[in-house]
């Protein structure tokens, strides 16, 4: 199990930097990301950033819009953990999905 870390309310935010791929290995050289967390009273205030050397892979679906299998794509996940067990899966697709 990995630290435990708490989203702050802003104005402060917690940054983590994307250093593993969704298997555990590390991420290559040329991939640098990020993703930002805040909340407050009502919300929880997400944003990820992904650089690659590479073209990104996106669905041809719309953007905004749900795509089953979206982790077959460019995806930064982040997973969120409370305190009971229970958690939150983000997907956050390159191309706004």
């Amino acid at each position: 199990m990995g630290p435990v870390l708490a989203v702050p309310v802003l104005p402060d935010v917690l940054s983590l930097d994307v250093v593993r791929r969704w298997d555990g290995a590390p991420v290559h050289s040329g991939l640098r990301g990020r993703v930002d967390l805040a909340c407050t009273d009502d919300a929880l205030h997400v944003a990820a950033r992904l650089a690659s050397p590479h073209p990104a892979r996106v669905p041809g679906a719309p953007t905004g819009t749900r795509v089953e299998g979206l982790w077959t794509y460019d995806v930064v996940e982040c997973f969120l953990v409370g305190a009971d067990g229970r958690y939150l899966e983000l997907e956050l697709g390159a191309g706004g999905h």
